[in-house]
């Protein structure tokens, strides 16, 4: 799901550290706001697949240089190894 991918929901789950059952209570949700699409599986009607929209796409993005920035204002008086091992 990192790049936009189509996943099943296990892998939504898997991704953000929740259980399938809470990404299957989410996932609506994020549908309705225009971040994922979902769409039957072709190869197998009972399961869901997701992927994430061009809006969830640069929502993750920009989260992802704001989870950066954070991290670089956190550890900017750490060497660079220090950086790196953590």
């Amino acid at each position: 799901m990192r790049s936009g991918a189509v996943g099943p929901v296990t892998a939504v789950a898997a991704e953000i550290g929740i259980a399938p059952s809470g990404a299957s209570r989410l996932i609506p949700a994020a549908a309705a706001a225009g971040l994922v699409a979902t769409a039957a599986s072709a190869h197998d009607a009972r399961r869901r697949t997701v992927h994430l929209t061009p809006t969830g796409q640069r929502l993750l993005v920009d989260a992802r240089q704001w989870q950066g920035e954070v991290a670089d204002r956190l550890t900017a008086g750490w060497s660079r190894k220090r950086r790196e091992e953590f």
